[in-house]
């Protein structure tokens, strides 16, 4: 990097695949920006490795580059992320789960957990699956607050525990990291970096946080609590979903003549 050109992210080009609340793990953000590199870099470490560990000489125990690899200018990392995949991970006693629960009994509260998860973001999600599992919310919210015209306040679960676990790109031919990222995703020496990181460093972190009487659980559970919306205004909120259901069948049947 040009000494001109330090601590200034824009001369830099610097752009992320993503961003993430404070307090959420990344295991998988792709970061590009501008470099110096020798000539040759990638002759005798195709992967990038060895670039990415003179930097992780530099870094934190719980900061780190697996892979540097090429690109040109034209690629942008937020824009061609199609998809991203999160792991969350949560104390089974939150959804009913204890030590003395029967096979069948955790294969119920899990089924019942599951049915509940719908497309809000993760931890909108998640929470409002707890909620709906202790019977704070009915599960006919996932479907009202999923209309178009909703504003239904749902709670948020905590963000400690959630990571983002990896991205996918466009496979466009046009993409100016298609060959690049195919050489980082199917590579094992990348991956068995990324799977160290995670079980040595990065699920210790957030394995902290699994313990139901920690702080960061005593106190969502006691803020869900609160999140119980009264009988009469969930009535009102069932009788506008209805309302919009008709409203909206009406008019595609209007169109389709």
């Amino acid at each position: 990097m040009l000494e001109s050109n330090y601590g200034n992210l824009h001369k830099v080009g610097w752009r992320r695949s993503s961003r993430t609340d404070k307090g959420v793990h990344s295991l998988a953000t792709v970061i590009t920006m501008k470099m110096e590199i020798p000539d040759g870099a990638w002759e005798e470490d195709p992967d990038g490795i060895a670039l990415a560990d003179v930097i992780n000489g530099h870094l934190p125990y719980n900061i780190r580059i697996f892979s540097i690899l090429p690109v040109n200018k034209r690629f942008d990392a937020r824009n061609e992320c199609i998809s991203r995949k999160y792991v969350y991970l949560l104390p089974a006693e939150v959804i009913g789960i204890g030590n003395a629960s029967s096979p069948e009994a955790i294969q119920s509260h899990v089924k019942e957990f599951r049915d509940t998860l719908q497309l809000f973001e993760i931890r909108k999600m998640v929470g409002t699956a707890v909620a709906v599992k202790h019977a704070l919310l009915p599960k006919d919210i996932i479907k009202i607050s999923l209309s178009r015209y909703s504003r239904i306040v749902l709670p948020l679960a905590p963000c400690e525990v959630l990571v983002l676990s990896s991205n996918e790109f466009s496979p466009s031919n046009t993409s100016a990291l298609n060959l690049e990222l195919s050489r980082f995703t199917r590579s094992t020496g990348v991956q068995r970096r990324v799977n160290d990181f995670y079980s040595n460093v990065l699920l210790p972190e957030v394995a902290k946080f699994l313990d139901p009487s920690k702080p960061v659980w005593r106190v969502w559970l006691d803020y869900l609590d609160q999140c119980s919306i009264p009988d009469v205004e969930m009535n009102e909120l069932r009788r506008a979903w209805t309302q919009w259901q008709e409203n909206s069948n009406s008019r595609q049947q209007k169109t389709s003549y």
